[in-house]
């Protein structure tokens, strides 16, 4: 940032961040900023995602850069202070904004550099409607932070993807000179979801290099959704003969970027849904099933399967909050139940009037009947025969045999989702996988899916955002444990679920015993072993 203290929008917009600027509270419009997938960018990452940029970008003595969603003008801003120490280099900087403050607050930001060596243009306009005037002029740099979302729109004549910021990566492209280059601060779903194949097709077939760099979500702490961010940097066309595409991770805070690899684009054809993995080169074989070892299989008749259920929320019959619960006990209208027995587990409470049991998702509440994933009570499930047995006409409750015993199922949000839980509670969300142990020893399955190897695997090859779908079950590798002695995987795993259901705190060691056995399973190096312990020891040990 230059030094001159003005006015931001992170201050007049709350959508840019200028950690030296305060003049209004940010929370003043964080709740737009937050319904419009409209976040901040805090300089020093505006400063690496220029960098990037530039370092791709043929050297010229004219710089055309465009932030096509300038915000508080961040972005522009590190462009100027990077080149105002040289004269000879003739600047254009244009932004585009649908905000009229967004685009008062830029315009004061690059006030203060010399404007002798410099234009500026600034847009009050939708940038799929918008119109660069010297159409005939690609820009040499694209820049910015578009805003994240799903769409639904269909206007502009332009592909629409699901997520909103892709729209912009394909309309910047069309905008992008053969010698630019493009670097978009983006949510990073596309890089791995199902949804999305569209667009990494065309990315593969843009004939530019691609550096896709993996960023931590701390820098947004205020967004109301968890997601893994991306910076997407898309190279020079001319001269590129063989365009690769390389995946880095830099999700240190400040960034210090460790690339992973680097192969020629047109590998990833190769790959199931072209998936781009967050992993070393040599994990690459868990997501190519012709180089997978011979004693690791992805079989996908497992055992999962979807069921419908109930879903939270969505049936007020059959799901009540804590407050109307109470109310309605006080009225003798309704009956709460903290234990049941095992008939009434698989088919009910019978009684004239509902039957309300405890029914929750995350944290941890012990009760002296059972154990659940629960944290205080804030919903309440009907649990009388008559709703049973409506659940059950709507397609039967999820893993029905296991509901009151042994099973898995996976968390649904936080930093480091994947993640499995151990658990011999309930388990009645329809809107989340769970894998039904039925047909095969039950902890085996547990014990390795719970592993650090396997949470690597899922994390990096298999889906890195938080959200772990039942599809991408089926390409999660798992050994053949028939071939195979797993007692000590299977008495690890017995040892830390004990002591998770004591609610104490497990040892370090009985972590890295689990990673060990399940790291022979899938017949890792000692590095990977190492590679994958470091992750885990930082994501779930420190966290």
């Amino acid at each position: 940032m230059c030094e001159k203290e003005s006015p931001t929008l992170e201050d007049e917009l709350s959508v840019e961040r200028a950690g030296t600027n305060s003049t209004v509270s940010r929370q003043e419009d964080v709740s737009k900023r937050k319904a419009t997938g409209a976040f901040y960018t805090p300089p020093e990452l505006a400063n690496f995602v220029v960098d990037r940029g530039l370092s791709l970008r043929n050297t010229s003595e004219r710089l055309s850069a465009l932030d096509p969603s300038v915000g508080g003008g961040v972005f522009l801003d590190s462009i100027a202070q990077r080149f105002q120490n040289e004269p000879e280099i003739s600047l254009e900087l244009v932004g585009v904004d649908i905000e009229e403050r967004a685009l008062a607050a830029t315009e004061d930001v690059l006030a203060a550099y010399d404007q002798s060596t410099m234009t500026v243009n600034l847009a009050h306009d939708d940038f799929f409607r918008w119109r660069w005037s010297a159409m005939d002029a690609d820009f040499d740099l694209i820049v910015g932070n578009p805003p994240w979302g799903l769409t639904s729109s269909e206007a502009n004549g332009s592909p629409i993807y699901r997520e909103l910021s892709l729209d912009f990566v394909h309309h910047s492209l069309q905008l992008l000179g053969d010698n630019g280059c493009l670097s978009l601060l983006l949510p990073g779903t596309w890089v791995f979801s199902r949804s999305d194949t569209e667009f990494r097709d065309f990315l593969l077939g843009l004939n530019r290099s691609i550096e896709i760099y993996q960023i931590s979500p701390d820098w947004f702490p205020d967004a109301t959704f968890t997601v893994e961010p991306v910076v997407l940097i898309v190279g020079s066309k001319a001269g590129e003969q063989d365009p690769q595409l390389s995946i880095y991770d830099a999700t240190s805070i400040p960034i210090n970027s460790n690339q992973l690899y680097q192969l020629p684009l047109d590998r990833f054809h190769d790959y199931p849904a072209q998936k781009f993995p967050i992993a070393p080169a040599s994990f690459h074989r868990f997501i190519n099933g012709s180089e997978l070892s011979n004693i690791v299989t992805t079989p996908p008749g497992l055992g999962y399967q979807p069921y419908s259920g109930v879903k939270t929320y969505a049936n007020k019959t059959y799901v009540y909050d804590a407050v109307s619960a109470m109310e309605n006990k006080n009225n003798d209208d309704i009956e709460i139940r903290m234990s049941l027995d095992d008939s009434e587990k698989q088919n009910g409470v019978e009684s004239d009037c509902p039957v309300l049991i405890p029914y929750d998702k995350g944290g941890r509440t012990r009760d002296k009947d059972w154990t659940a994933f629960w944290t205080p009570t804030r919903h309440y499930l009907r649990w009388d025969a008559e709703a049973v047995t409506y659940y059950r006409s709507k397609g039967g409750l999820r893993n029905e045999e296991t509901y009151f015993t042994d099973g898995i199922h996976f968390s649904s949000s936080g930093r480091n989702c994947p993640v499995f839980r151990l658990s011999t509670g309930l388990v009645y969300d329809a809107d989340f996988p769970f894998v039904p142990v039925e047909g095969r020893e039950q902890w085996d399955l547990l014990s390795l899916l719970n592993s650090p190897p396997c949470m690597y695997l899922i994390k990096h090859c298999i889906n890195p955002t938080v959200h772990f779908k039942n599809q991408d079950f089926e390409d999660v590798p798992l050994p053949e444990f028939k071939q195979m002695d797993t007692d000590v995987l299977v008495n690890t795993g017995r040892q830390i679920t004990k002591v998770r259901k004591g609610e104490g705190r497990v040892p370090v060691d009985m972590y890295r015993k689990l990673s060990k056995e399940s790291a022979e399973l899938y017949g890792l190096s000692d590095d990977e072993e190492e590679t994958v312990w470091k992750w885990f020891e930082r994501a779930r040990l420190q966290s």
